[in-house]
């Protein structure tokens, strides 16, 4: 009963627009950053565009609705292209996505502070601002666990030797961390802890407006 009134409550419109926003941005921010360093293969792919249908994917898509991680398509790159080492570009173009992400939710953020100190503040406005602020903040922490094929795994495994890449362990660990991360997802306790985790961020983001 819980998860049906988290789909069609009657807050799924501003949820709905949050979601779409956020994931739109997030792979649009890895598209251009890839198209700044000299790659072409975004905007080739039609990624380096803000129409929301280029960018979202069903499955993460409906996660997010239901939970609190979810993903989009990912934009695929070329960092033979990149006018930077291609290992240090990867790894730009990787934090471009929950960089986007930490941006909109410190704008959301403030926007919302604003708001409060209206004399009548909008419902409707500080719904939708509370959304946007929760699900970019969702995205950022969950883009960057080091877990294969997550950003953080891509930000992590370029500062990793090549060795230690090639590494039987490291053969395991990507093969097997996306499972016992999608299991402590949905774990019955998992999505307190998520909540808490993302209330904890909202207040230490907050304190810097």
């Amino acid at each position: 009963m819980g998860i049906i009134n988290m789909i069609f409550g009657p807050n799924l419109l501003y949820r709905l627009i949050a979601i779409v926003l956020s994931l739109t941005l997030h792979e649009f921010g890895h598209a251009l950053a890839a198209t700044m360093l000299g790659d072409k293969t975004p905007k080739e792919q039609g990624r380096l565009t803000l129409n929301p249908f280029a960018h979202l994917e069903p499955l993460g898509f409906i996660l997010l609705i239901i939970a609190y991680f979810g993903w989009a398509k990912p934009v695929m790159t070329n960092p033979n292209r990149y006018r930077i080492s291609p290992r240090f570009g990867m790894m730009i173009v990787a934090i471009a996505g929950p960089l986007m992400n930490f941006i909109l939710a410190m704008i959301s953020i403030a926007i919302l502070n604003a708001l409060f100190l209206t004399a009548a503040p909008n419902n409707a406005l500080m719904t939708l601002f509370s959304m946007m602020a929760s699900i970019n903040i969702s995205l950022m922490i969950f883009n960057l666990f080091p877990i294969p094929p997550l950003d953080g795994w891509n930000i992590v495994g370029n500062l990793l030797p090549r060795s230690v890449l090639r590494s039987t362990f490291i053969a395991n660990y990507a093969r097997f961390a996306p499972f016992f991360l999608f299991v402590f997802i949905i774990l019955p306790f998992s999505s307190q802890l998520i909540v808490s985790t993302i209330s904890a961020v909202f207040g230490w983001m907050s304190s810097f407006l």
